[in-house]
């Protein structure tokens, strides 16, 4: 429930935005909880996946240094917002696993019964005892980043990955489940589709089955600019149309193995540009969405600039802020340049 329950009210059960914003507001002000967070611990990641933006942007630039946050100033922020989260994602844009006391982490976020909790890793540096400090925790969900079911497409998509390690620790995971008797964490397994893999999706669920994977998501791939790689990738409309029929037979093919299927509200990427601009009259993210980076720096969109830092502000003064109060004015009123580019992906996320 907890995964898709902020989306499916937000942005479907609720079509006004207007109400949208009233909801959430109300939930605010009575003190229920409704932020969804994702909280990026650390700027590095220990593979170079050929599709990454945040690698261009962020870990290629001159100067980079990797950096961690100490888990004394992730207490000092999980004191002010976890008490308002529903939602808890420890991971965004980076490999929450290369901060080496995770566990630490983990146990932390586990004080404050987040209703959902969940991180994002390639992987790679899963071992038993980030598996069972998950279990311990009651950590919601595992999310496994792999986009092929053979050695040769994973490893030339995420370079330096290994394939038999990710199997290796899909098979930890579901056997420290069931050495332990936890149902927790459930493990999803996200694939972004593109010209090398599209072909193996079938493949993938019977691999999903046997490793244990509870839910997937296939995702088009999203060429940013910076990405000249991903350029080259992008499905053409043929190969759209076969990816189409791939997914209606994984579809029941999942189903027979009850492996839930995540859908993603448009496929191929041709809809995902129709969709530029539709966050116009629909984006709600200022009223329950927070990015935190690894710097305490915190952001209503991982693509906007930071509304104030939560290591030398408090969560209240920032929310007081004329910079957020005016955040939240422009989208109102459809001023934010970044709606008529948006095409709400993020919404397949939440």
């Amino acid at each position: 429930m907890g995964e898709r329950f902020l989306q499916k009210v937000y942005y479907r059960l609720i079509r006004s935005r207007r109400v949208r914003i009233f909801f959430i507001s109300s939930a605010r002000l009575f003190g229920f909880r409704h932020l969804m967070i994702r909280f990026d611990i650390n700027n590095t990641c220990n593979l170079r996946c050929k599709m990454c933006a945040t690698a261009n942007r962020v870990r290629n630039q001159p100067g980079y240094v990797p950096a961690f946050m100490k888990i004394e100033d992730f207490k000092h922020i999980a004191r002010q917002v976890f008490p308002k989260t529903y939602l808890l994602y420890l991971s965004c844009q980076h490999e929450p696993l290369m901060t080496r006391n995770f566990g630490e982490f983990l146990e932390t976020t586990s004080q404050y019964k987040i209703p959902f909790t969940s991180f994002a890793t390639n992987g790679m540096l899963l071992n038993q005892d980030i598996v069972d400090a998950s279990i311990k925790c009651k950590l919601s969900q595992i999310v496994i980043s792999m986009d092929g079911a053979s050695p040769d497409t994973l490893e030339e998509i995420r370079s330096g990955t290994k394939f038999a390690k990710i199997v290796e620790n899909l098979q930890l995971i579901k056997d420290r489940k069931d050495s332990l008797e936890s149902r927790l964490p459930e493990v999803r397994s996200n694939y972004v589709i593109c010209k090398i893999n599209w072909h193996e999706v079938s493949a993938y669920i019977d691999l999903a089955n046997k490793y244990g994977v509870d839910s997937l998501q296939f995702r088009p791939l999203t060429p940013h600019t910076s990405v000249a790689w991903a350029q080259k990738m992008v499905l053409n409309a043929n190969e759209e149309d076969k990816v189409k029929l791939l997914l209606k037979e994984a579809r029941e093919k999942g189903a027979r193995y009850g492996i839930k299927f995540i859908e993603s509200s448009e496929f191929t990427y041709q809809k995902l540009k129709e969709r530029k601009g539709s966050m116009v009259d629909e984006c709600v993210y200022p009223w329950f969405y927070r990015y935190i980076m690894h710097t305490g720096d915190m952001k209503v969109c991982p693509w906007r600039e930071s509304i104030g830092n939560l290591l030398e502000s408090s969560y209240k003064e920032i929310m007081k802020s004329d910079l957020f109060n005016s955040r939240k004015k422009d989208v109102a009123k459809r001023a934010e340049a970044c709606l008529k580019e948006c095409a709400g992906t993020m919404k397949d996320d939440v």
